[in-house]
């Protein structure tokens, strides 16, 4: 009989529901803990070990399945808190991300500001290369450029990097040169390529959706791995499994490959627990909501599929990939509510 463990790592609490062999749910609570998100994790599952009876090890090694959602990469984004990260492109392309797709949110206003960028002009590198759109070497990579770069990322303290190339998704060639070069200058500073986390048409996507993965990457790396190894370290004898925005699951070295993934994570467990639901009472069609201590989330299942899309924004960044369709407003139990006068 399975045991299984469940732990969303929100803004305000970390949650943890175990479900044991005979059908038994468990539940703790721990207050989140920002500075270092496994601490809250490791902590929760300390105080289930007891409450159960059976000690650390011997309740992990007793779980068949531990599956993990966060908000850590969203609240990064939204609080614009994450490392110093540069971005490499086709020379002549540095503005992609400035320029996004042309179009004003609210056409009409003329005081709004645009956001500002997550990557500074500064740090938005233009590197001599150029493919055509059938993969054709126009121009060959110049690799004293990409070396010039690295100096220049050194001097600058940057803790990571996206590459995004014209055309790489024909051809990837270029940006996975300049990968193994920067990984030869600059050991230790996470390098993500375009061609890796979203390989498709729509150049301003492509490229924002790659400086995301660079952004959220270290932050979510360093207590992904801290997380897992302490599981290992105590007798859990699975992978630990990650819920990503798509509303599946991955192991912690897929979603570090592709971090984009990680982005809405946690809320996108409600609509696949609301889909699971609405199957066991035959109901096809259902709402589901997710109220934290931060935020309120709604979302749909719909004809039995929890909806999806591939238009979500982060912070008004477009993600790229498919994701479900959740929507939020910062409405949680933690929020302050008042009556106007009147």
């Amino acid at each position: 009989m399975q045991h299984i463990l469940g732990v969303d790592i929100g803004g305000t609490f970390t949650d943890f529901s175990l479900l044991d062999g005979a059908g038994n749910i468990s539940l703790w609570k721990e207050a989140t803990t920002p500075n270092n998100p496994a601490e809250a994790v490791q902590e929760g599952i300390k105080a289930l070990a007891e409450q159960t009876g059976l000690g650390l090890e011997n309740f992990l090694e007793g779980l068949d399945l531990f599956v993990h959602g966060q908000t850590i990469a969203t609240n990064t984004v939204i609080q614009r808190n994450g490392p110093k990260t540069a971005l490499l492109c086709t020379e002549g392309f540095r503005d992609v991300i400035h320029f996004r797709d042309g179009f004003k949110p609210e056409r009409y206003n003329i005081q709004l500001q645009p956001p500002e960028d997550f990557v500074p002009r500064y740090l938005r590198i233009p590197i001599t290369e150029r493919v055509k759109y059938d993969g054709t070497v126009v121009k060959p990579l110049d690799e004293t450029t990409v070396r010039a770069a690295s100096k220049q990322l050194k001097a600058e303290n940057v803790q990571s990097v996206a590459v995004a190339f014209l055309w790489s998704i024909i051809n990837p060639a270029h940006e996975q040169r300049v990968k193994a070069i920067l990984e030869e200058e600059l050991p230790g500073i996470p390098v993500v390529l375009s061609s890796d986390v979203l390989p498709m048409i729509r150049e301003w996507e492509r490229t924002t959706c790659t400086t995301l993965s660079a952004y959220v990457l270290p932050g979510i790396a360093r207590y992904m791995v801290e997380l897992e190894n302490f599981l290992h370290e105590n007798a859990f004898k699975h992978p630990l499994l990650i819920m990503q925005l798509n509303g599946g699951c991955s192991t912690v070295n897929k979603v570090l490959q592709r971090p984009i993934n990680s982005l809405a994570s946690g809320p996108a467990a409600a609509p696949v627990a609301g889909l699971h639901c609405s199957e066991r009472i035959g109901m096809p069609d259902v709402i589901t909501i997710d109220m934290g201590g931060t935020s309120f989330d709604v979302s749909m299942v719909s004809d039995g599929s929890p909806t999806l899309t591939r238009e979500l924004r982060v912070h008004d960044m477009p993600v790229g990939v498919a994701a479900v369709d959740v929507h939020s407003i910062g409405a949680g139990g933690g929020s302050i509510a008042w009556i106007d006068k009147g």
